[in-house]
């Protein structure tokens, strides 16, 4: 019995020793805690809020590394729905851009269709101008024209025998005339045609002289106031005789002629003559009025 009472009271002293300890080791835990409460006390406090940002900041990303994979899909959707929202934004700037751009061109082609409607009302105006300064043209040219033709008609060109003579050659009779032109323009000479013949003095041929496209004086102008003087002989044909100078008795010598002439417009005409010879000289006589035509 006394052992086994020294044995118990040998453990609870072992258990008194440990549990002095572990008061030892209680205290000493307090008196740290209480000491760290001080200090944090006696900090300032900017450094506490300091580490108190760091720890928020430490904790946040601690958060986010927790955070759980449906987190960070909603995140991704999100995105996706903000860049879809800007390019929707986008979209509608750009056909709010070509509504304006296509109502710009509704004006462009406003105005250009105005444009083009005043240049082709120019354009016919222009035409109307150019037609009317033909017109213009036409009436002062044909005015001109009548102007001339009047002015030409009253200083016409007139020719007339002025004197003619028998000329002896020989045996024969050639005859000398002299064309004068007494108009007031000058005249070309389109055709000529002379005859010197004998007949019974008092039954003369009474045919008129025809030119019969023949050009006895050539091709010449003779000009106001001016006149031609030349000699005409006959020329020998089947139907033509050249006459003698000495006629027989109660002969005489017939000097006809027609002439054709033209004035600058090109309009003809026609006098002719027919004279008889007394002496030296071809003179007009009674009987051949009639064959005297100047137009």
């Amino acid at each position: 019995m006394n052992e086994s009472t020294g044995t118990i009271c040998s453990m609870m002293t072992r258990l008194i020793l440990r549990l002095r300890w572990l008061l030892v080791v209680y205290a000493l835990s307090c008196a740290a805690v209480t000491l760290a409460q001080g200090s944090e006390r006696d900090r300032p406090a900017a450094q506490r809020d300091f580490q108190g940002e760091g720890k928020s900041a430490a904790g946040n990303r601690s958060a986010q590394r927790e955070k759980p994979k449906a987190d960070l899909v909603k995140d991704a959707g999100e995105k996706t729905a903000a860049a879809a929202d800007e390019r929707l934004k986008l979209d509608r700037q750009i056909a709010e851009y070509n509504r304006q751009l296509a109502a710009y061109s509704l004006e462009v082609a406003k105005y250009a269709r105005e444009v083009a409607d005043v240049t082709f009302w120019l354009m016919l105006a222009t035409v109307g101008i150019a037609l009317a300064g033909v017109w213009q043209g036409f009436v002062l040219t044909r005015s001109i024209y009548l102007a001339r033709e009047k002015f030409m008609a009253s200083r016409r060109p007139k020719l007339i025998l002025r004197e003619a003579h028998v000329v002896e050659n020989g045996a024969f009779a050639d005859a000398s005339y002299t064309i004068s032109n007494i108009g007031d323009s000058a005249a070309e000479i389109v055709e000529s045609a002379f005859f010197l013949e004998a007949f019974p003095r008092d039954k003369p041929s009474q045919k008129r002289p025809v030119s019969d496209a023949r050009n006895d004086m050539g091709q010449r102008w003779i000009e106001a106031g001016e006149s031609h003087t030349a000699d005409f002989a006959v020329t020998p044909g089947r139907k033509t005789v050249r006459p003698p100078y000495k006629v027989a008795e109660g002969q005489a010598l017939f000097f006809s002629g027609r002439i054709v002439y033209a004035d600058y417009n090109g309009t003809r005409r026609t006098m002719s003559f027919y004279r008889r010879s007394e002496q030296d000289q071809f003179v007009r006589f009674s009987a051949s009025d009639h064959l005297e035509y100047s137009d």
